[in-house]
């Protein structure tokens, strides 16, 4: 905010290099992007492929009249999955993993462009620093964790990512918007677009719009006005399909799943990210110890009014805002993985350095390289993973497959092919192998899901599924209106345009996203035409969704579809 006395927004005169419009920027950019989606992108195989799969099994739901919380559960809100059926109805060519990326721009691009656009008739520097990162991290699918080092964007994550850019963007409101009205209808929008992305997004913006409150940035009337429009949000959503109620029931079923997680996860967190944590804490500390002599005086001299302005002053600083921005960082990355966890503070860091770069305190060159050690290498690192993955993009071949073009049009190296088909082959001949692993309870690799062998082997296996299933139909005389396949994503619905199958979750991991089969679940899948079940290779984490979904596999016959997929048939 603008009245933030250690973070002032009026400036010199940029340099003519800075003079560049930022909402042009911004606008440029939109445009390309609107001219990729609407070419067919062919883009690699990177780890945890399967993840995009999620965003097609829930828009083929969502197109047949289905309802996410009410007609099947998720592990995060449904807003993702309406961004990304909004892109693919505009745009049906658009890349998958550029649509889903792309989708949120829908809800941030417009709100960023009405920060920026205040905070560009006081300082263009600062509008530039806002709109920079905000370009970076929002139109580049890159997370700030490889899960395997290819030359891929990442289709795993979006979640994070599109969370951790809505809370970009709300700092950015808190710390440089200073039209209430403006600010309020903001963080209204950002908490319920949060809140139905993720919950671990809305329950960190929440929090720091609650500590804006405590030390003064925001009143207690603009807190209310931001806080009913969230309601009449919410209010209106559950009118019109009931989605609320069931999307909060949904986050108690996955508390109550998750349970014992958070101290674990906090453990990994600040030892993967010990690097940056520890640049962090020590800027914090040279900010906070210059910020505290400043507030001194006010709170000796014993007057009760005084001592509590000079709290919330203290409370307002740069310092407190940097410590709280990072705790949220941290606590939101205990609960997501690899995203870009900590660019939300970056709003912070910059009203930190309009401060500091022209300070003449002997520690300016320290702070500075601080900041620069916090914000260079994630910057740098997604700027050269981007380049990577764009010349492997151009270089890399399309899948043999007869019906993934569906599914994004992914390619990878000769090479990986090749060894990807030898793969299902040995799979599929050593499956005792494979059997005897999963019984004690190991994958053949602890990052099996991870390598792109596996993530293009596994697409060429559901290809073959896809054929195999309609040579089936065609030889027997039959036709299955709905199939389904027990692993953790189901692609076959949507491949082969049937009837997507109702109450059962998508994106299904045992350990963390599977609740309890209703009679519901049990009617439906006992019901359901086809049931594929994959077999290469075996591994205990699809056993574990086997035996989750045994119940309603019961008086049911299988017959060998492929060597690698077996079909349940109703008797």
């Amino acid at each position: 905010m603008l009245t933030a006395n250690d973070m002032p927004l009026s400036e010199t005169k940029p340099a003519a290099i800075l003079k560049v419009s930022p909402l042009t920027l911004l606008a440029v950019c939109l445009l390309v992007a609107m001219v990729l989606l609407a070419l067919p992108i062919r883009l690699p195989v990177g780890g945890n492929y399967w993840d995009i799969i999620v965003y097609f099994d829930a828009a083929h739901r969502l197109n047949n009249g289905q309802t996410p919380h009410t007609d099947f559960f998720t592990p995060v809100g449904g807003l993702g999955y309406y961004l990304f059926v909004a892109v693919k109805k505009l745009w049906p060519q658009a890349n998958p993993i550029l649509a889903v990326q792309w989708s949120t721009l829908i809800i941030a691009a417009p709100l960023m462009a009405l920060i920026v656009a205040q905070v560009d008739r006081l300082s263009r520097p600062q509008a530039l620093g806002l709109i920079l990162p905000f370009i970076l991290f929002g139109f580049l699918p890159i997370n700030g964790i490889e899960a395997y080092p290819s030359s891929t964007f990442d289709a795993f994550g979006n979640y994070n990512r599109q969370s951790v850019l809505l809370l970009y963007v709300l700092v950015s409101a808190l710390m440089f918007v200073q039209t209430r009205v403006l600010r309020n209808v903001v963080i209204a929008i950002l908490l319920s677009a949060l809140l139905f992305i993720k919950v671990t997004g809305f329950v960190v913006g929440f929090a720091l719009v609650a500590y804006a409150l405590v030390c003064g940035r925001i009143n207690w009337r603009d807190f209310l006005f931001a806080l009913f429009g969230f309601l009449a949000i919410n209010y209106a959503i559950e009118l019109i399909n009931g989605m609320y109620s069931e999307y909060l029931a949904d986050i108690l079923q996955l508390v109550t799943m998750n349970r014992g997680t958070f101290l674990p996860r906090l453990a990994g967190v600040m030892t993967l990210k010990f690097d940056m944590i520890a640049c962090i804490a020590a800027l914090l500390a040279i900010t906070a110890w210059e910020a505290l002599p400043r507030h001194a005086a006010a709170v000796t001299s014993g007057s009760f009014q005084t001592l509590f302005g000079a709290a919330r002053k203290l409370l307002n600083s740069s310092a407190a805002w940097l410590a709280v921005t990072a705790a949220g960082a941290i606590i939101f990355e205990t609960q997501n993985t690899g995203s870009q966890e900590f660019i939300f503070i970056w709003p912070v860091l910059l009203g930190i350095l309009c401060k500091w770069k022209s300070s003449v305190d002997k520690r300016r060159p320290v702070v500075l390289l601080l900041i620069a050690a916090i914000t260079l290498p994630v910057a740098l690192h997604t700027l050269y993973r981007a380049t990577r993955a764009t010349a492997a993009a151009i270089a890399y071949q399309p899948l043999p497959a007869e019906y993934l073009d569906r599914l994004g049009r992914a390619s990878a190296g000769k090479a990986l092919i090749a060894r990807a088909q030898i793969l299902n082959d040995h799979y599929a001949r050593f499956q005792d192998s494979y059997r005897s692993l999963a019984k004690q309870d190991q994958l053949p690799s602890l990052a099996l899901h991870a390598e792109p062998d596996y993530q293009v082997a596994w697409l060429l296996n559901v290809d073959a599924a896809a054929k195999a299933l309609v040579d089936y139909e065609t030889r027997n005389s039959v036709h299955f209106d709905s199939v389904f396949s027990l692993d953790f994503v189901d692609p076959f619905s949507y491949l082969l345009n049937r009837k997507p199958i109702r109450n059962v979750s998508i994106g299904i991991d045992p350990t963390r996203t599977f609740p309890a089969l209703t009679p519901e679940t049990v009617t439906e899948i006992a019901n359901m035409g086809a049931i594929l079940i994959p077999k290469c290779p075996i591994t205990s984490f699809r056993d574990q969704i086997r035996d989750g979904f045994e119940p309603a596999l019961r008086n049911r016959r299988t017959v060998e579809l492929t060597p690698c997929w077996d079909l349940s048939l109703k008797n």
